[in-house]
């Protein structure tokens, strides 16, 4: 049990476990916490401690005005090495190659039903659906020099109509016209392939 002598305080008044203790001087509290509020009040937490306050004769002490009990903070923790963000699709995982070499084209003949993701080194490269525009993509900044990974994974549903076709080899743009004359690798979809297919290649680049 801690008792203390209560005195008119001057500045702000000092609060223990919510007692208006008046004069602190001389006292040593362990394990507690302290917490200064808006009008300048100073709150001490002390868990073990039991505070009763003897009046001084001759000395009137104003009644304490009441306060919510101080909120404890906790410290948000702190990570040294946070975990790597998850990489979002069509980030190039190679270290690149000159452009304009390498391609990824796309040929549908009015296919239904098929999606086909393209992972090259792991990254996902780009999604060919069926319906949609031909899809031309420079492959290089995916690439890089020697043998490089190239996943395909298709899923058909209901698959109608033409084949769709994914090729993917070195090539050359002339005025927006990309000419493959014989693709490395070479990935086609009929309308008889249903439910799931998939392809690993390797793509070498000089």
């Amino acid at each position: 049990m801690l008792t203390l002598l209560s005195t008119i305080a001057l500045a702000g008044t000092v609060f223990v476990n919510g007692v208006d203790v008046g004069d602190m001087r001389g006292q040593t509290f362990e394990d507690c916490t302290v917490v200064f509020d808006s009008l300048g009040d100073l709150h001490i937490s002390a868990p073990g401690y039991d505070i009763q306050v003897q009046s001084i004769p001759g000395v009137s002490t104003p009644p304490a005005p009441v306060y919510p009990p101080p909120v404890a903070t906790t410290a948000a923790p702190v990570v040294s090495n946070p975990p790597p963000a998850p990489q979002p699709p069509h980030v190039p995982s190679g270290h690149g190659v000159a452009e304009g070499q390498w391609w990824l084209v796309s040929d549908d003949s009015g296919s239904q039903g098929h999606t086909v993701d393209v992972f090259v080194n792991g990254a996902l490269a780009r999604t060919v659906t069926s319906g949609q525009a031909q899809v031309i993509l420079d492959l290089g900044p995916f690439l890089a020099p020697g043998a490089n990974r190239v996943h395909l994974q298709a899923q058909s549903t209901a698959p109608a109509g033409g084949p769709l076709y994914v090729y993917l080899g070195r090539g050359s743009n002339a005025s927006g016209t990309v000419m493959m004359d014989s693709p490395d690798i070479q990935f086609g979809l009929g309308p008889s392939r249903n439910g799931e297919t998939s392809r690993d290649y390797t793509l070498e680049v000089p």
